[in-house]
């Protein structure tokens, strides 16, 4: 092979094997190729895994746990324990009292005192407030320091 052959990059981007050929190859071989975009995609399943279970968490405390709705202590307390990851949502929405309800699709909760409480799918989809770009992030450090009174070793 002549030096206009030889790859810039010099490894495979999957498995860093040597490259020979073409200029601007990136993979060794197909294997490669497949493998490094598949691994893509099972990122974006573990994130989408991630969301249905919150949601579906939120609709089971929601169906069978109305008698903690009332304390947003034992709420998040109940969510955290059945496994509700805090770092994964889909958007925020703005309420119709002005507070912001931390979503996963249709179902989310709103940070409240030392805890959260549980909304309604249905009146956070049409009770929708615009907000601007810089009171979600009031939202999130509520609810880190709840995280952190509540959940000392997890902060």
């Amino acid at each position: 092979m002549n030096e206009h052959m030889m790859n810039f990059r010099e490894t495979c981007a999957s498995c860093q094997a040597p490259l020979q050929g073409r200029r601007d190859k990136r993979f060794c071989d197909d294997a490669c190729r497949v493998k490094h975009h598949r691994n893509k995609a099972g990122v974006l399943s573990q994130i989408d895994q991630i969301l249905h279970n919150n949601r579906t968490l939120i609709k089971r405390f929601r169906r069978y746990h109305a008698q903690l709705a009332a304390d947003p202590v034992a709420c998040f307390v109940w969510l955290r324990r059945a496994g509700y990851d805090f770092n994964f949502h889909t958007h925020v929405a703005g309420q119709a009292d002005g507070s912001l309800a931390v979503m996963c699709y249709e179902e989310g909760f709103v940070v409240e005192g030392d805890g959260v409480r549980v909304v309604s799918g249905a009146r956070s989809g049409t009770a929708a407030v615009h907000h601007s770009v810089a009171e979600p992030g009031t939202a999130w450090s509520d609810l880190s320091r709840v995280k952190k009174r509540l959940m000392p070793g997890e902060g």
